[in-house]
């Protein structure tokens, strides 16, 4: 305490004393408790400044010129009394005690003659003091407030697959060949004219014989008449006399065209075969007999229809705030956003019994007081960081030299499907979930895990179909909030989710961070509550059980 400060504490007792003699109890409260509050703000300052450099008058770094003087202290001396002048620091002590307060003398004598009267016999002036502890009364169970947790939703094109049909024929390549005969001269040769083919150019000339002689000879015909041509035709020609018809066999070919459609669609894929026409096998087709394994098939594909759709609706009902959103699509535009939103964690029994507490009566000759505790905000952040300090002894990673690692752990989830494991706190899982879907929401019930990111698992014609969110799991809430506040603060990202390993801090990286810019709100109910306990040890007891039980309930 400075000279002035001591001054001024005298020459409020002494003014204390002489109200006292002369019964002003109403201003003796009023005089302290604004000395008292006068003084605390200082008071605070100096128990929680971290002494700097700066604070010391004429400090310097390295050693002072002045050490070599423990090889001549017969020039201190000297030396000394030649710097009273000049020196800053003698001139601060002289200019102080030209600049220091001044106080009368009677004034200074009156406070000292009034505290040594009081220190002489204090029982005076306390005379019908007596006091009373306030009561204290257990308080109701409460969970983390304000605390939130993150937690996803989906909004985009919802993928509806159906089965669509489409039939496969046999098609076969039977060639008929039609004979026919015609002459240049049909009177004379009796066959058709050979002018009933023109036109049909698909007939073909396939061979010929003489036709009735015009003149016969001695030996035999001397003038022959017009040939008589074979011709065959792959119809029949109208007018002309067919002689005979004839089928030949050139194989089957798969008729596809009423699948084309489905084929070409984009929608759909993954086609499945199967015959439904294969008895009997052989069969008689335009009089040819022709033998099939299979004469006909249904293929079926799978067809999606794409309609909007979102599940963010239960967790707006929830009082969840949207934070931010991602694409899980590929290409643009983007088909499905991944929603991420801050939510409120549900309540959550204590683990202990809290207490709040009356203020404390204090009387005086009739007068009586009541005593309120302010309480002190800064005492959970020592707490906070006290633990902190002992979680490096525990979560210390000898072989990596990490701190506060955590476990990788995911959640499935089908888009706008049944399946849901990724489900918000305080609900419960349905079904189709693994082993480690059920350790991952236990986990997150009890506040040990940290939402990384989501990345696609599944997906159908490019619209992602399944995913899976990815957490990193710690110790205890505390770990974990060094991990993502140690994070925020170095600028350290979290990795790719499906990368993502959980890896601790470095030693050099958790010497860097500031543990009092952080934000322990959520840990603190795990502590001490906002509560006046019936007296400090009290607190100190009941803080020493907290963490205890804590740390019991988190291993």
């Amino acid at each position: 305490m400075t000279l002035r400060s001591l001054l001024l504490a005298l020459l409020a007792l002494g003014l204390a004393s002489r109200a006292i003699a002369s019964g002003d109890i109403d201003a003796i409260k009023q005089d302290a408790k604004a000395f008292g509050a006068q003084l605390l703000p200082g008071v605070q300052a100096g128990a929680t400044t971290a002494p700097t450099a700066e604070r010391l008058p004429g400090y310097q770094a390295g050693p002072y010129p002045e050490s070599s003087y423990q090889d001549s202290p017969d020039v201190m001396g000297a030396m000394g009394q030649a710097q009273v002048s000049s020196h800053p620091g003698a001139a601060t002590v002289h200019s102080s005690m030209a600049l220091r307060p001044q106080f009368e003398t009677a004034d200074i004598e009156a406070a000292i003659a009034g505290g040594m009267a009081v220190s002489a016999d204090p029982g005076i002036y306390v005379t019908g003091y007596s006091g009373e502890q306030g009561d204290c009364r257990p308080l109701p169970p409460g969970g983390d407030i304000g605390a939130t947790y993150e937690q996803t939703c989906n909004s985009g094109m919802r993928v509806e697959e159906g089965a669509r049909a489409c039939p496969i024929t046999l098609e076969h390549d039977i060639r008929t060949r039609h004979r026919y005969e015609c002459s240049h001269d049909p009177v004379r040769n009796q066959v058709d004219d050979c002018a009933l083919f023109d036109g049909h150019t698909s007939c073909s000339l396939t061979g010929s014989r003489p036709g009735a002689c015009l003149v016969e000879g001695r030996f035999g015909c001397v003038e022959p008449g017009e040939l008589i041509l074979e011709m065959q035709c792959p119809a029949l020609v109208p007018g002309a006399t067919l002689l005979s018809s004839t089928a030949t066999y050139h194989g089957s070919t798969r008729n596809e065209s009423a699948c084309a459609g489905l084929a070409a669609n984009a929608a759909c894929s993954a086609p499945t075969e199967v015959c439904t026409d294969s008895a009997p096998q052989t069969r008689t087709i335009e009089g040819l007999s022709i033998t099939q394994d299979c004469w006909g098939w249904v293929r079926t594909y799978g067809c999606a229809a794409f309609t909007p759709d979102s599940d963010c609706g239960p967790l707006e009902e929830l009082g969840c705030t949207f934070r931010r959103e991602a694409c899980l699509s590929e290409g643009a535009p983007c088909s499905m956003w991944e929603r991420v939103y801050a939510c409120p964690i549900p309540d959550a029994p204590q683990q202990t019994t809290q207490y709040i507490c009356d203020a404390d009566v204090v009387c005086m000759d009739g007068s009586c007081e009541t005593i309120t505790r302010e309480p002190n905000t800064e005492f959970k952040d020592a707490a906070v960081a006290l633990q902190a300090m002992g979680q490096v002894g525990k979560e210390l990673d000898p072989e990596n030299l990490t701190l506060f690692g955590g476990e990788r752990l995911t959640c499935a989830k089908t888009i706008f499907g049944a399946i849901n494991c990724c489900v918000p706190r305080g609900l419960p899982l349905i079904g189709g979930c693994d082993a480690e879907d059920r350790l991952l929401k236990e986990r997150r019930e009890n506040g040990l895990c940290h939402y990384v990111g989501t990345y696609c698992s599944a997906r159908t014609l490019g619209v992602c179909t399944k995913k899976r969110e990815a957490h990193c799991c710690f110790a205890s809430k505390l770990s974990r909030i060094l991990q993502v506040e140690g994070r925020r603060q170095l600028g350290l990202p979290w990795a790719d989710p499906k990368e993502e390993t959980c890896a601790g801090l470095t030693i050099d990286q958790f010497a860097q961070l500031d543990l009092s810019q952080m934000d322990f709100s959520e840990v603190y109910a795990e502590f001490t509550e906002a509560a006046r306990l019936p007296d400090n040890l009290a607190t100190i007891d009941q803080m020493k059980q907290r963490i205890t039980q804590y740390y019991e309930a988190a291993q």
